[in-house]
């Protein structure tokens, strides 16, 4: 009775885990390296589930095996066990593949957050490289348009002109280097968040990677 509950509530854990991170895979973006940090930082968060619904199956499963083969064991007459002990047998293969299929899945997920870490540094690199390029040239261009009429003024010499447009030139400069300057640092925030949650995917990837391991071997 208690066991069909707990296998009840083993089942419920998985389904918890299907339906968390299924929807994680879509839309299917392989080439982001987005993608992949959020897909596997939502498998790291919800592993436990995985881990409490594997943990029950493997437990039920071993617990009845080795009631059966005492049972054999002191009544060696009775032809049900053998059967039972078979079908239990069997369980308990096919619970350690899955926890060995699954181990392996979470060794490569582990081992990749590396590269996901590096891909995700150079993609932020390169995006603030391409935005203060943006600023840059978005500065040039009315600096020249600035400039143009600047020596329109000065063919007819209008000198407070000329001074009022030096000083769009310097408010456009200052302007332009403080957009700069909060662009790297909502960058390098957001950089330093996600470094922080690779690197702990990482430590996360490992303990669950023992803790699947140490079931297997139950």
């Amino acid at each position: 009775m208690f066991e069909s509950k707990f296998s009840f509530i083993g089942k419920i854990f998985l389904l918890a885990f299907l339906f968390i991170n299924i929807p994680s895979l879509f839309p299917i973006n392989i080439f982001e390296v987005s993608y992949y940090l959020v897909f596997t930082t939502t498998i790291f968060d919800t592993a436990s589930l995985l881990v409490f619904s594997l943990s029950i199956s493997k437990f039920i499963h071993v617990k009845n095996l080795k009631l059966l083969e005492d049972l054999n064991i002191k009544d060696n007459k009775n032809n049900t066990f053998p059967k039972r002990i078979n079908e239990f047998t069997l369980q308990v293969k096919n619970d350690n593949k899955l926890l060995l299929i699954i181990t392996i899945f979470f060794v490569i997920i582990t081992l990749i957050q590396p590269f996901i870490l590096v891909f995700n540094i150079n993609k932020s690199d390169n995006y603030a490289s391409s935005v203060i390029t943006s600023i840059n040239n978005q500065f040039n261009i009315q600096k020249k348009e600035i400039e143009v009429l600047i020596s329109k003024e000065d063919s007819v010499s209008i000198d407070n002109n000329i001074r009022n447009f030096e000083d769009r030139i310097l408010n456009l400069s200052r302007i332009k280097n403080e957009n700069i300057e909060q662009f790297l640092k909502s960058n390098n925030k957001n950089k330093f968040v996600n470094v922080k949650i690779i690197i702990r995917n990482f430590l996360l990837g490992l303990l669950w990677v023992l803790c699947f391991y140490k079931i297997y071997k139950i």
